[in-house]
């Protein structure tokens, strides 16, 4: 039986999300699309006492869906398939900015059984405006998705730095500099063995040349991000302990914020490569 007609669906409610589109697809057995009118509160109906999650997914727009073999069980997909699956999508999402979408939980449907992955997920702050995906950026986002999902073991710098960039998300702001960097130095220095020194300057000149369209874009990406991998090596060092707040760390806040754009565009740039 086929993975298409097996009956046995993977459903992952994706939150603060909104598209132009009814449905997204990604390949045969996955695609995004709306939420059917009452669905998610039918499934719902089944976990009386995940009063959490109702409030939570109560304004869900959005799924995820994924068509599994018959093969699938509960715990070998919840166990193996999370990677494989969902860290593509949010990756994506996330490279194209179009907001933070959290992800509580997923739904195993068949014909006779439903599982849940986490009823009592941990307190997530949902927001009354939804991240749109819009017509213009859904190629974008497939071909971020396609190129994640063909990305293989012969570009571990690539996949590493993408997971850190990921991991950015949940560590905080000080925190950031060190996932940025240590992304930068895996792109820049992870295919060879004797990376050149100063090292916060050979970025800054690599990834220049990277993502500059000229030289003065060039002169000014690798002056500040020689200047992020300064600011990275004092929180890593633990001379920089306090968190990082918009009235007094203004100047260090536009720094990490022009190094995560210095980021997305060399992840956008080689994964389209």
């Amino acid at each position: 039986m086929s993975e298409e007609d097996s009956g046995i669906v993977i459903l992952v409610p994706i939150l603060n999300f909104d598209c132009d589109e009814d449905i997204v697809k990604l390949d045969k057995t996955l695609s995004i699309r709306r939420v059917r009118t009452g669905e998610i509160e039918t499934m719902l109906e089944q976990f009386p006492n995940s009063k959490m999650l109702k409030s939570a997914l109560g304004d869900t727009k959005f799924v995820i869906e994924e068509r599994c073999s018959s093969e699938e069980t509960p715990s070998t997909y919840f166990r193996s398939k999370d990677d494989k699956s969902l860290v593509p999508i949010v990756t994506s999402l996330r490279l194209l900015e179009i907001g933070e979408t959290p992800m509580l939980t997923s739904f195993y449907v068949s014909a006779d059984s439903l599982y849940i992955s986490d009823p009592y997920p941990k307190r997530v702050t949902t927001l009354n405006n939804y991240h749109i995906l819009s017509k213009e950026k859904i190629e974008d986002f497939k071909a971020l998705w396609k190129a994640q999902k063909n990305a293989d073991k012969k570009k571990p710098h690539l996949l590493f730095a993408l997971s850190q960039f990921n991991k950015s998300f949940e560590d905080s702001s000080e925190e950031e500099f060190i996932d940025y960097i240590t992304a930068f130095e895996s792109i820049v220095f992870g295919r060879g063995t004797n990376p050149p020194s100063p090292y916060g300057r050979a970025i800054g000149i690599a990834i220049g040349m990277l993502i500059g369209k000229n030289e003065k874009e060039r002169t000014s990406i690798e002056q500040k991000l020689n200047e992020a991998y300064e600011i990275r090596n004092k929180v890593a060092h633990g001379h920089l302990r306090h968190k990082l707040d918009s009235v007094n760390d203004e100047k260090l806040l536009t720094l990490l914020a022009f190094t995560k754009e210095c980021l997305i565009q060399t992840l956008q740039k080689l994964l389209k490569e």
